[in-house]
């Protein structure tokens, strides 16, 4: 990356499809600042093909004149990874170059590399700024929406990169651990068995007694986690920790080792290779 080039006479180009300017940095300390930067990334990151880079540079003022950015001001490269792995899924390829010296200027910089996993989505949704639903991209210096055929021409191409997919199963998930009498925990395993990263993945649980009456509980487990191709997570629960009363009294549903006092099972949603939700369940019986 040539800057001294690209910023000759000490004034930016003009924005268009691969380089956004900013005068000073997104405001990090709140979810308006990080969703702006998560869609600018996004956008710029669908937009480039095989063997272009992006760029987010920091310390160009509206005029393009190089202002520079202090020091002080900018954030670590570690702050900007995660928010894009909170913010999006695939998380796209980005370096972020602190205190680049251009015209005798402190910049800082933001390459966005293709990746052959694109598109890439947001993961939340912030109202009037991001929006799951939404696949973003460039049309010179504007960030816009795909439409829906556009959408569908880079699904095309990633399937012709990486493959036909081997069926719908995305996601596998199973109890590979049972409590005995309700004593112990509860293990689920979460896989991908797939060969390119599976993200967005969240993972709830719901217990439901069977005894005195019925009552269901929810609790949520895991949230916008990304699965490496092969890659799994296992998590547990402890049916035990649960309180269950019958009227005033607490219903020791543990000890009731005669009948199968719970009802589980645990929900898990993630986005697949197309983009659409998809999800997938398992369920069984503990006391």
């Amino acid at each position: 990356m040539d800057l001294e080039s690209l910023f000759s006479g000490g004034s930016a180009p003009a924005e268009g499809r691969l380089l956004e300017c900013k005068r000073e940095w997104y405001d990090f300390g709140n979810a308006v600042g990080k969703a702006n930067f998560a869609k600018d990334v996004l956008a710029i990151a669908n937009s480039l093909s095989e063997g272009e880079t992006g760029l987010i540079v920091v310390g160009v003022d509206d005029s393009r004149a190089l202002v520079g950015v202090d020091e002080s001001e900018s954030p670590k490269p570690e702050q900007v990874s995660q928010i894009l792995s909170n913010y999006t899924n695939p998380c796209p390829s980005v370096e972020t170059k602190l205190g680049v010296v251009a015209c005798d200027r402190r910049l800082d910089v933001v390459e966005i590399a293709w990746s052959c996993y694109h598109p890439h989505y947001s993961v939340r949704d912030l109202a009037g700024v991001l929006s799951k639903s939404h696949v973003y991209s460039r049309r010179g210096p504007m960030n816009v929406v795909l439409t829906p055929s556009e959408f569908e021409s880079l699904i095309r191409a990633k399937g012709a990169r990486l493959g036909a997919s081997t069926g719908d199963e995305f996601i596998r998930v199973g109890f590979v651990e049972m409590p005995h009498d309700g004593r112990g925990e509860l293990s689920v395993r979460i896989e991908n068995p797939t060969d390119e990263p599976v993200g967005s993945i969240s993972a709830t649980i719901d217990v439901a007694t069977v005894h005195p009456k019925r009552q269901t509980f929810r609790a949520r487990s895991l949230q916008n986690l990304e699965l490496g191709p092969g890659e799994s997570r296992e998590f547990s629960f402890r049916p035990a920790s649960l309180l269950v009363f019958d009227g005033m009294d607490r219903f020791e549903w543990e000890s009731k080792v005669w009948s199968n006092w719970l009802n589980v099972s645990v929900h898990v949603h993630y986005r697949g290779r197309s983009g659409v939700l998809g999800r997938a369940s398992c369920e069984t019986r503990v006391g």
